[in-house]
């Protein structure tokens, strides 16, 4: 995924809880304001060192995306941050893919 980076949030440590049947709810999520304006669409969570661990898609409340802001009263509405806007999340759970 390609674009600009909107803000930047922190997670706790350990960042996520013990997993149960296979998903694990994240720890408190530090809240920020935006520094750059634009429509959110996806998020990356990464390492301390920045590597990558997995990529999700944004929306409003209620759209069923794997990381839900309340920006918006419309679930299909876009997700527009601007600059200074404070950003927080209220949960975010990681679910691990299931192998054969």
């Amino acid at each position: 995924a390609i674009g600009t980076l909107l803000v930047q949030l922190g997670f706790g440590s350990p960042a996520y809880h013990a997993s149960v049947n296979g998903v694990a709810a994240s720890r408190t999520i530090s809240a920020a304001a935006a520094f750059a304006t634009g429509t959110a669409t996806w998020f990356r969570t990464t390492k301390a060192d920045s590597s990558a661990v997995f990529d999700g898609t944004v929306g409003n409340v209620g759209s069923g995306s794997d990381l839900e802001l309340s920006i918006g009263d419309d679930p299909g509405a876009p997700v527009n941050i601007v600059v200074g806007l404070t950003v927080a999340v209220s949960s975010l759970a990681y679910t691990a893919k299931k192998t054969a």
